[in-house]
């Protein structure tokens, strides 16, 4: 999602099928906040992991654009 012209949120299906959809803060100003990377052939990296509390409770890595299981 884009504020002003600035990034402020992603969502991004869950990538173990359960169908939520994950939605990460990347506003460095909140406690909780995800940094997003985008290389040069358009393969994001996210840091740090996703770690569900809830629901399916997966916890992943977003690394060169590959689901990297906790």
């Amino acid at each position: 999602m884009l504020d002003h012209g600035e990034e402020w949120s992603i969502g991004l299906n869950c990538p173990c099928g359960c169908g939520e959809v994950v939605e990460l803060l990347l506003i460095e100003e909140v406690d909780e906040n995800w940094s997003l990377r985008i290389d040069d052939i358009g393969r994001p990296t996210l840091t740090p992991s996703v770690w569900k509390a809830t629901g399916c409770r997966s916890h992943f890595w977003i690394t060169n654009g590959q689901i990297r299981w906790c």
